[in-house]
């Protein structure tokens, strides 16, 4: 077996229930201030603790309240404090919060946004606007080249086939050319 691999104050310890005051005689290493005299009469380094197998309702089947340092009456004082608080806060007049870096810059950063908002509506008016001149500039230029394309066709000699045919041929096209060329050689 290897040598000095055990604690040094390993030794044996009564460790006593706070709750029932029952006490048990264990080897082991835990620091302790206090000493008890056990019942063999010897004395022994002491632990406290608060819950043991002898106070324990699992291993006991009794229920029961462990109230050590006062926790009820502690946890009592804090709620009835907190109650008290809160009626008092009630009954003030809400304060008025104080104004932070970020409450400033979100403000001026709505600021902005409202500015621009409205610059961008006089924007759409301004183009609703000249959008609504276009339309009437289209409209009248189309009307303008409706009474003049009548006018056009009276100005075509009589003979000429352009206007009865189709349109969009090539053929035709040529063919109004070469008539306008002999009418112009014969002017001359």
């Amino acid at each position: 077996m290897k040598t000095d691999i055990h604690p040094k104050n390993y030794r044996p310890v009564v460790f006593q229930d706070t709750n029932n005051g029952t006490m048990f005689l264990i080897p082991s290493c835990i620091e302790t201030s206090e000493t008890v005299k056990y019942t063999d009469g010897n004395e022994y380094p002491l632990y406290k603790m608060e819950i043991s197998s002898a106070s324990h309702p699992f291993y006991t089947g009794v229920k029961m309240t462990v109230d050590t340092a006062g926790r009820i009456e502690k946890f009592e004082a804090q709620r009835k404090k907190a109650e008290a608080a809160k009626e008092e806060m009630a009954s003030q007049k809400p304060k008025a919060r104080k104004r932070n870096i970020e409450d400033k810059v979100n403000e001026e950063l709505q600021r902005q946004m409202d500015k621009e908002r409205k610059e961008e509506e006089k924007l759409q008016k301004k183009i609703k606007k000249v959008a609504g001149k276009t339309e009437e500039e289209n409209s009248d230029a189309e009307e303008a080249t409706d009474a003049e394309a009548p006018t056009e066709e009276a100005a075509q000699p009589a003979g000429d086939d352009s206007s009865a045919g189709d349109e969009g041929s090539a053929g035709d096209d040529q063919a109004t050319d070469d008539d306008q060329e002999e009418t112009n050689e014969k002017a001359e």
